[in-house]
């Protein structure tokens, strides 16, 4: 793709008689990486439909099926991953943080708001290799409105969190957490309540 974007400049600026002197412009990598960094931008906020957007280099798997809020905010690294029957939905004002994945294939949907910070797993499918028919479990996570995720979190499949509601650091989140609630440890556990 980067090459198809420099050879595309090439060709506009010498169709618009720019010459050597523009292109010289976009020699370096440095520049080439903030050109394709700026349309790779403008492209997916089309393609989204979303103001405000702010997306670093994160990798979509089936982006129909993907539906961003305005002002989302996604950093680098993250994969979001739809599947060809889940879908993610992204409220407003959401901030995702680095190398983030979140498996929607069962289906995940984010309040506004939220805050997720980095190194989190949300999975709405899970393999059961112990389980009565060794197939995936596949079950849809719901996180409600002005929620705070910390670092290391894991979500697993069926899993609700209230409107709210904070996860520790490094918890591992397997039951439904109660709106205001304070969930942290492995299996996360009620710690406190919001104010």
């Amino acid at each position: 793709m980067s090459v198809f974007l420099f050879q595309l400049l090439f060709l506009v600026a010498s169709a618009a008689g720019w010459g050597a002197g523009f292109f010289s412009v976009f020699a370096s990598p440095d520049h080439r990486f903030a050109v394709e960094r700026r349309i790779r931008g403008a492209i997916l906020r089309l393609w989204f439909k979303s103001p405000g957007l702010s997306i670093g280099r994160v990798r979509f798997e089936d982006p129909r099926r993907i539906v961003l809020g305005a002002g989302v905010k996604l950093y680098c690294h993250s994969a979001l991953v739809a599947g060809s029957k889940g879908h993610i939905a992204i409220g407003a004002g959401c901030h995702i943080g680095y190398n983030c994945v979140l498996a929607g294939t069962g289906g995940i949907s984010i309040g506004e708001r939220c805050n997720i910070s980095s190194n989190i797993c949300i999975y709405s499918v899970t393999d059961e290799p112990f389980g009565r028919d060794g197939g995936p479990r596949s079950a849809p996570v719901v996180i409600g409105d002005d929620v705070l995720i910390g670092a290391g979190a894991v979500i697993l499949p069926g899993v609700t969190i209230g409107a709210g509601a904070a996860v520790a650091a490094g918890a591992v989140v397997s039951r439904d957490v109660a709106p205001g609630t304070i969930v942290g440890g492995v299996p996360a556990h009620p710690l406190s309540t919001r104010s």
